[in-house]
């Protein structure tokens, strides 16, 4: 059945002549033509984010450092590691009027959330299983104990930089 959509096509791509490149016409029952696509360099970002990480920090003033996240990356450039950046969306916890200042870890690399858009260079996983290579995220808050009371929360903007 696909073979007999082929052949009208064929003579279709014949009968253009020169409108179509990349096909040859011989004094044959055979002819040829081309085939091409692109695949478009992409990554994918993936965050694991449990409510009992990410929506019960510790504010107090002696919180320390608490993974919240764990953000996995895939790319199909076959680099093998991407530029990764964490942006806060407020500068900070925030509530109403009062922001904390936080700290935005990953490994060995961290800035504040206060800084604008925090990048790191890191691993990403690569091939047709599409795994990703997944890091910790944390944060330590910057409080003193005299913060006021409130509820305080933030959005962190994951994106994978694809050059």
């Amino acid at each position: 059945m696909k073979t007999l959509r082929l052949i009208p096509a064929l003579a279709g791509l014949m009968l253009a002549g020169t409108a179509v490149a990349n096909v040859t016409a011989e004094n044959s029952e055979t002819a040829t033509f081309e085939l091409s696509g692109t695949i478009y360099e992409q990554c994918r970002v993936t965050v694991y984010c449990p409510d009992s990480r990410c929506q019960n920090l510790d504010l107090s003033s002696a919180a320390g450092s608490q993974t919240t996240a764990s953000v996995g990356v895939w790319c199909n450039d076959g680099r093998g590691s991407a530029n990764i950046q964490y942006e806060s969306e407020n500068g900070g916890l925030a509530s109403g009027d009062n922001l904390i200042d936080y700290e935005m870890s990953v490994g060995n690399d961290s800035g504040l959330a206060s800084s604008g858009v925090f990048e790191v260079n890191r691993p990403a996983g690569q091939g047709l299983q599409g795994a990703v290579q997944s890091r910790s995220f944390s944060i330590r808050p910057q409080t003193t104990g005299l913060e006021t009371r409130g509820t305080y929360t933030d959005t962190v903007r994951v994106t994978v930089i694809v050059d």
